[in-house]
């Protein structure tokens, strides 16, 4: 593999998601929510008409929330639970939910981000535009049919279906141990994907990476410098590690592919 340093992921994207990515958001919400509570105190509310003050509230705090979470960068997935957040408080206050809600909600949200805290790998979903450039990837190998691609850290499987439906010759292989985006990856596929897809419960480090042809992963910059080493170890000759975004320090891809999205995402390629 070539040492030549490339270009970086900008400085929010290489200090992980559990710095000042989750605080931002935690803080969104935050300002949010005063910012409803606020408007209550102030009485600058309508008090006539079918929809209550403190529901008129309630929907600009949603607004604001999702609005400060386009302008600082945050996904629409983020923006969205961010914008969720105040209309979820004002349930919880005004209906008080019987006592089994909140564990349920803690035992949804363990499954779901399971791994977040040990891996430091948050829920980032693949985007169509990065599927294609992805494909075009699997397309340009030597081998290019009859050749196995797996997705890391898969989630909802958004990627392995739609990598599968693109490229009926190539098998591609889901990996989660996220309990709850496992089965819903797996019914996806199970249920809706073609044959050449499939998923896995595991971890991504007892993967044997030198089983596939392509090894794509979206994870975060924490577990790449470690995941780059276990690659260079086991995957075969002629056979590509792809890094969404995330990469480690300094770059030592062979390779980058700008894909050209309102994300800006861009694929780094390690050549083996």
């Amino acid at each position: 593999m070539s040492n030549t340093p490339l270009p970086q992921p900008d400085a929010e994207k290489r200090r992980g998601f559990f710095r000042p990515r989750v605080w931002r958001w935690l803080g969104i919400v935050a300002v949010s929510l005063a910012a409803g509570v606020v408007l209550l105190r102030l009485n600058i509310l309508p008090d006539t008409g079918p929809v209550q003050p403190g529901w008129i509230a309630t929907g600009l705090s949603a607004a604001l929330a999702f609005l400060l979470g386009w302008v600082t960068g945050h996904t629409l997935v983020w923006r969205l639970a961010a914008a969720a957040a105040p209309p979820a408080a004002a349930l919880f206050v005004l209906y008080t939910p019987p006592f089994w809600v909140l564990p349920l909600l803690l035992i949804v949200l363990a499954g779901i981000f399971w791994n977040v805290r040990s891996e430091r790998v948050p829920l980032y979903l693949t985007n169509r535009r990065t599927i294609d450039a992805l494909a075009d990837l699997v397309r340009d190998l030597p081998q290019s049919e009859n050749v196995t691609v797996v997705d890391l850290g898969c989630g909802l499987a958004g990627a392995v279906h739609a990598l599968a439906v693109r490229l009926p010759d190539v098998r591609v292989v889901g990996v989660e141990n996220a309990p709850l985006l496992y089965l819903a990856a797996r019914l996806r596929c199970g249920l809706f994907g073609p044959r050449n897809a499939e998923v896995r419960y595991g971890s991504l480090w007892s993967e044997d990476l030198g089983a596939y042809a392509v090894v794509y992963c979206f994870l975060s910059s924490e577990p790449m410098p470690r995941l780059i080493a276990k690659a260079t170890a086991e995957i075969k000759n002629d056979c590509i590690l792809v890094s969404n975004t995330f990469t480690d320090l300094p770059n030592t891809a062979d390779e980058v592919v700008l894909v050209g999205d309102s994300r800006e995402t861009h694929l780094n390629v390690w050549r083996f």
